[in-house]
This record gives C-alpha cells, structure tokens and sequence, in this order.
C-alpha cells in the first residue's frame, strides 16, 4: 500500500513504475512486470514512448537523490543493468551519445 502512496506522486507511468520498482522499503528484487514496462516504453513498444536518454536521466536522478539507500541503489543499478542488456535499447543509447559527442570535448 505504501508503495502505492508514493508512486501516486510521480507525473508519468514511467516515473510511477520506476518510483514501484525501486522501493525502499523491501529488499526484494524489482518487480518484474514493472522492469517489464520500462523497457517497453524505451523501446517505444508502449503508448507511454519515452526517449531512451530521459529513462536514463529519470533513473540517475532516482539513483542520485538516494544516495544513502542501499535498497533503491541496488534496485536502481539491477533496471539499469536490464535495460543496458536489451539491444534495442542499447544501439539508441549509443546512437543518442554519437549524435551529441561533440558536446562531450
């Protein structure tokens, strides 16, 4: 219940399925079926399309704010880990980070 109460303060599915996935509360692994969505939505297999840079964004800035919480870090890097394994959305990272190199010199 409680991890209803807190993702009901996101602003989209992708940020309430992150904010469920990434609980503090148990020190369970991530629900599959939520790890499930956000990949789809990367993939843009989902009517919720996210860009694959701002899941990226959404999942440090979740990682960075709860920095002395071992259970939504461990959560947080088990998500990013999944979603670096899916080729799809992989090659668009990789696509979205050749196509701003020159912001990185």
């Amino acid at each position: 219940m409680m991890r209803n109460i807190v993702a009901g303060t996101a602003d989209t599915e992708f940020e309430k399925r992150l904010t469920k996935a990434t609980f503090h509360l148990d020190s369970k692994e991530p629900k599959e079926k939520h790890v499930i969505y956000m990949l789809e939505c990367m993939n843009g297999e989902h009517k919720d399309h996210v860009s694959t840079i701002g899941a990226i964004k959404f999942i440090f800035e979740r990682h960075i704010s709860h920095l002395d919480n071992w259970a939504i870090n461990t959560k947080v890097f088990i998500v990013l880990h999944r979603g670096l394994q899916n080729i799809k959305v992989n090659r668009k990272i990789v696509k979205d980070l050749k196509a701003k190199e020159h912001l990185m010199h």
